[in-house]
């Protein structure tokens, strides 16, 4: 526990300088008790072809974190990310957060005690929605997503609250983030189900929390089924590429069938407005999930919404 470690903590930004401002500003104000407060690098990627995040790194100034800026001309969340590990090389651990969150004051803290107390090389912390009050919607619960125990083995991570140890970017290079779903999304499942095959085990910490900002906009049905819609796409891509047998792949194909049986009734005949909507979000998840059987991907990165 009482090694100082050096740590990149990395944020892909895309045209969101205010949420970028509140981001760093926290990300200065971290608290450790648990561990050794650690060598910190802020690296900040701009994929925002009109540089918007330079004004933002240009007035800001912190007398405690080196903080470094890199435009990323190359449209796609891959590339930022990836981008970011390179300028990161050298650190013990990479962390990632995105620009529309803020952590915790002990995020950082309890993400590094998990990697010591599990030994875990990839640790995975909740990302918890903030939603706009009054939101006037009916599905914000639909957000929220699942936690578990600290020490929970999980099968894939997201890219919004995580950290990798040094080791595990070694054995993965030179493809981190696959370009291939540096549009539609994904990057990060695909990224961390190869991660897993190849021996890392992705860690859960409970207590490593992170908010994620919610704009009214991803409160709304259509967004609320692109997004499960996409997800169960790019899913089922990965698992095709990583899991191609003919066992597998059929389980996949019947799993968005049920998907879209299930979720039919339950948007014609749920019993309120909620449950409706549930019905409608697995029907979108079964079309994604087939779509990606016959080549179709969705795009998702710098959409409106964001």
């Amino acid at each position: 526990m009482n090694r100082r470690y050096k740590i990149a903590v990395c944020v892909a930004t895309y045209r969101r300088p205010a949420q970028l401002l509140r981001l760093l500003n926290a990300l200065c104000a971290l608290d450790f008790h648990a561990v050794v407060e650690p060598e910190i690098e802020i690296i900040v990627v701009d994929n925002d072809p009109d540089s918007s995040a330079s004004s933002v790194f240009r007035g800001f100034r912190s007398s405690r974190f080196r903080i470094s800026y890199h435009p990323e001309p190359r449209r796609g969340i891959s590339y930022a990310r990836n981008t970011a590990i390179t300028h990161g090389n050298g650190s013990d651990l990479v962390a990632f957060i995105d620009d529309d969150e803020y952590p915790s004051r002990t995020w950082l803290d309890a993400l590094i005690a998990a990697h010591l107390e599990f030994n875990a090389p990839i640790v995975a912390g909740p990302v918890v929605p903030i939603v706009p009050q009054p939101s006037g919607s009916d599905f914000a619960m639909l957000l929220r997503r699942l936690r578990h125990p600290s020490g929970t083995q999980l099968q894939s991570a997201g890219a919004g609250n995580v950290l990798i140890s040094a080791r595990v970017l070694r054995a993965m290079s030179p493809t981190w983030f696959d370009p291939r779903f540096a549009i539609s999304g994904g990057e990060d499942t695909h990224f961390f189900r190869r991660c897993l095959a190849a021996g890392f085990p992705i860690v859960w910490a409970d207590d490593a929390i992170v908010y994620e900002t919610v704009p009214a906009a991803r409160l709304a049905p259509p967004y609320l089924r692109a997004r499960a819609r996409n997800g169960a796409n790019h899913w089922t891509r990965v698992e095709m590429e990583l899991h191609p047998s003919l066992l597998n792949l059929s389980r996949r194909f019947a799993a968005g069938i049920a998907r879209i049986f299930e979720g039919t009734l339950e948007k014609y005949f749920g019993g309120n407005v909620e449950d409706r909507m549930r019905g409608d979000l697995r029907l979108a998840e079964g079309i994604g999930n087939l779509y990606a059987f016959f080549g179709g991907t969705y795009e998702m990165y710098g959409a409106s919404e964001r």
